[in-house]
Order: C-alpha cells, then sequence, then structure tokens
C-alpha cells in the first residue's frame, strides 16, 4: 500500500470518527432523558440581592406586605401574609411532544386554596397540594407533556394558584426538571400548553346565548375565571353551531 493511499485511509478514518462524535453529542439539539434541564434547582447560587440566580419571584398581587421572598441553604421559602398565588419562576428550553417530570421537596404551613405547589405558566396544571406537612419535607412530581411546536416553558415552585390564592408559607429545595421516556404507575401527564377546545354556541328561543364544552375545559375555564361560568348554559336540547375558541390561563 503506497503513502498517499495510507494518508487518504486514515483521513478516511478520522472523518468517520468526526461524524459518529457529533451525530451521538451534537448532532441533535433535544435534551436526553435523565439530564438535568433546570438551571440552580439546588439554588446554591444566589445573586447580590440574596435571591436565586436562574430564577425570578413573581406574584398576582404585588402590593408591599402581601409576600415575602427568601433563599438560604439551598432552600427557597414563598410567605403570602395576605391571599396570593407567588411564585418563584424559571423559562426553560424544552422539546416538541415530549414528556417531563418536574420535580422536588415542599414544606407548607399553608392555607386556603391551592397551598403549596410545582405548577405551569398560563394553563390549569398544578401537582398535588400541600398545606400542612407538619415540618417535614415531602416529595413533589409534576408530569407533562409538551405541544407539537413548543420550544419553551416557564414552570413554578408555587404558594397559590389561579384563582386558588393561599395564606402561610412553602419551602422548596431541590428542584429538577428531566425528560422522560414515561409516566410511572400512579402519575398521569398533563398539557403543558394551552389546549384548544370546541365550543357549541346556542340560542334558547328568548335572546340568550349558551355554550357547551368538553368538561374538562370547562373546568379548567371555572377555576380561572369564576364568574365567566355565570353566563355559560349547558342544554342537550338547543340548535348548535361550532365555534373554534383557544384558552389562556393568565393570572
Amino acid at each position: 500500500m503506497n503513502k498517499k493511499r495510507k494518508l487518504l485511509l486514515s483521513a478516511a478514518a478520522v472523518l468517520l470518527l468526526v461524524a459518529a462524535a457529533f451525530l451521538i453529542f451534537g448532532g441533535n439539539d433535544s435534551a436526553q432523558t435523565g439530564v438535568e434541564l433546570l438551571k440552580n434547582g439546588d439554588f446554591s447560587r444566589l445573586n447580590s440581592n440574596a435571591m436565586p440566580e436562574d430564577w425570578y419571584a413573581d406574584a398576582y398581587i404585588y402590593t408591599p406586605g402581601f409576600t415575602d421572598y427568601s433563599a438560604e441553604d439551598g432552600v427557597i421559602t414563598i410567605v403570602n401574609h395576605e391571599l396570593n398565588d407567588a411564585r418563584f419562576a424559571q423559562r426553560v428550553d424544552v422539546d416538541p411532544e415530549s414528556l417531563y417530570c418536574f420535580s422536588g421537596y415542599v414544606r407548607a404551613e399553608a392555607t386556603e386554596g391551592l397551598g403549596a405547589n410545582l405548577s405551569v405558566e398560563g394553563v390549569y396544571v398544578f401537582s398535588d397540594s400541600f398545606y400542612d406537612t407538619n415540618g417535614e419535607w415531602q416529595e413533589v412530581r409534576l408530569y407533562g407533556r409538551t405541544d407539537k411546536k413548543q420550544t419553551s416553558v416557564t414552570l413554578y415552585a408555587r404558594l397559590g394558584g389561579y384563582s386558588g390564592e393561599a395564606l402561610g408559607k412553602a419551602s422548596f429545595r431541590d428542584l429538577s426538571l428531566t425528560k422522560v421516556d414515561s409516566v410511572p404507575l400512579g402519575y398521569s401527564a398533563q398539557n403543558w400548553y394551552q389546549a384548544a377546545a370546541v365550543y357549541e354556541e346556542a340560542d334558547d328561543g328568548m335572546g340568550a346565548s349558551a355554550c357547551r364544552a368538553d368538561t374538562r375545559s370547562m373546568q379548567r375555564l371555572c377555576h380561572a375565571w369564576p364568574s365567566s361560568c355565570a353566563s355559560v348554559l349547558t342544554s342537550e336540547k338547543l340548535p348548535t353551531k361550532l365555534v373554534m375558541m383557544r384558552l389562556s390561563f393568565l393570572s
């Protein structure tokens, strides 16, 4: 084998190795299952204001004296002195049509509303609610799926919720977000995106309008805007026409 041919074969082998490494490590921007996606989920890094880096505090009511936020020794804490929906939040990049697990530990001394929970911005999606954990840390998980073209999600460690304001104290530690292949027994995956709902508009013959919607969408609508439900009637006897609407559940 001449020298030139050896050089060509060596170059080809190097190119194959580079291509393989690219496919394994750099050829796919999608997150791998089990890889941590949250930044500073252990709250070990604090900024000059003693707040966790990569997170921001948010609330339904910003009035001074309603809510206090703090971070210390790897724990974030929310204290609602008045009824409020308050949270630490972080926006995270995600892959479309994928399953995720948002998890961590919560310690609560809360009353009212939705208590302490993990949740998702803009949709009526919550983990179990915690009110009094007797000073103990409790594991909490929230599984969800992303939409076809969804590339990001904003996650909340929260005290309260949409139309579910709470009082008291909630602490969180060791928060994590990972992509998963499946949801374990005992849990279910919720949609981490705004879903289109089909509504039926009708006239009862007396000039009043009514609408029907699928049960889950109506439940979410009533939780988000309780006053809206007063004008919603359901009747199988009414003539209908389909109208597409998009629900958004914003505080």
